[in-house]
């Protein structure tokens, strides 16, 4: 039976998650005065239908106003800007949340050096709700909840953006799920498939990036550019709640905020590209026997591969609640970044390095992929 001390530990995740959140919207919400309490009843009230998400003089086009992710809200005045709990009070971003809940005792084992049952508990819940977090994104897209109806160009559309990070989530779940200590023996006879699809998944968050920065400003006549065929091949899909109209009408530019969050993107992407190596070397030697010739060699190699990995789940579902966040107009944009970068170093970059620093002895940094 569990003993009080492992109940204690698997609980302080959500513990903490529950204590920081009524205090969390004066850090991301700038010149915001609620008291934790009032800000705490606003959790049961709010709806996303209320939030505002876009100035009431902004620009028209055919889909309505041009909402913050096009302008940002840097002039939205402070007593219209929703609360960090009114924008997460939808059941998207509380499935993040619990995700978030349970990186963070992930991120915390990692701090202390504590790789037990526990952890490989935390490991299991993270790959679980991973995965669950793609059904949730391919759901938001057939459905349009949360998702703009508006095309905009490449990887900075809403529906191109809300596909590539569900399937990065189940892509980094995926790999973290071969690489762990409690892989099934059937798993590796998908290695030459599922692999080197979640290679070209991370592939496309280096790639996408780029093409749509390239692309900018393009001529509206180039209708066969990369980036707007990005946009096209999400929203004319099956598998969109757009998927009926029948124009897709992509702008030729980005404004000077989505210029921002795609320069923003592409830093992402340089990092969200790492895995590859890994993928190709599971998808050529994983079913013969090259991953257990390098765990007998490095016993700790599976606990390091599926950490890292998962750890770059915690980010990108940091990153999509910023983005989320922005759009309602919790913050503009240039104050949500950095607010990521925090959270992403206190959950992905912090304990990666503790991780590393705990397990150097039993681990291969680069030779593995030769053994």
């Amino acid at each position: 039976p569990m003993t009080m001390t492992r109940k204690q530990r698997l609980l302080a995740p959500w513990l903490a998650i529950t204590l920081l959140s009524p205090c969390s919207s004066a850090f991301v919400t700038p010149n915001h005065h609620h008291s934790p309490l009032a800000v705490a009843a606003l959790w049961s009230t709010s709806t996303t239908n209320d939030l505002p998400n876009c100035y009431d003089d902004a620009p028209i086009d055919k889909y309505g106003k041009l909402d913050f992710a096009i302008t940002d809200s840097i002039h939205l005045p402070d007593d219209r800007r929703p609360t960090l709990l009114q924008a997460i009070a939808n059941p998207r971003d509380i499935l993040a949340m619990v995700l978030l809940a349970v990186g963070t005792g992930l991120s915390y084992e990692n701090l202390l050096g504590r790789y037990d049952e526990d952890y490989l508990l935390l490991e299991k819940l993270s790959i679980g709700l991973g995965a669950l977090s793609f059904v949730a994104a391919m759901l938001q897209i057939k459905v349009g909840y949360q998702v703009s109806a508006r095309p905009r160009r490449g990887v900075i559309d809403d529906a191109v953006m809300n596909a590539y990070a569900g399937c990065y989530s189940l892509a980094v779940s995926w790999l973290a799920w071969r690489a762990s200590p409690f892989c099934p023996t059937a798993l590796e006879q998908l290695d030459g498939i599922v692999l080197w699809l979640a290679s070209l998944v991370f592939l496309f968050s280096l790639v996408a990036p780029i093409m749509t920065l390239v692309e900018n400003d393009v001529d509206d006549e180039y209708s066969s550019s990369w980036s707007k065929v990005m946009t096209k091949a999400i929203r004319q899909s099956p598998f969109s709640s757009s998927s009926k109209e029948n124009d897709c009408i992509v702008p030729s530019s980005l404004s000077e905020n989505e210029l921002f969050r795609t320069q923003g993107m592409l830093a992402i992407g340089v990092l969200g590209c790492v895995f590859v190596p890994d993928c190709i070397s599971f998808a050529l030697g994983g079913s013969s026997g090259w991953w257990d010739r390098v765990t007998a060699l490095h016993p700790s190699q599976r606990i390091l591969e599926s950490s890292t990995t998962l750890f770059a789940l915690y980010a990108t579902e940091a990153s999509m609640i910023a983005t989320r966040c922005a759009r309602k107009g919790v913050a503009p944009y240039r104050f949500c970044v950095p607010a990521f970068a925090v959270v992403c170093a206190l959950l992905a970059l912090v304990p990666c390095a503790c991780c590393l620093f705990y397990l150097g002895g039993d681990v291969s940094f680069f030779s593995f992929y030769k053994e």
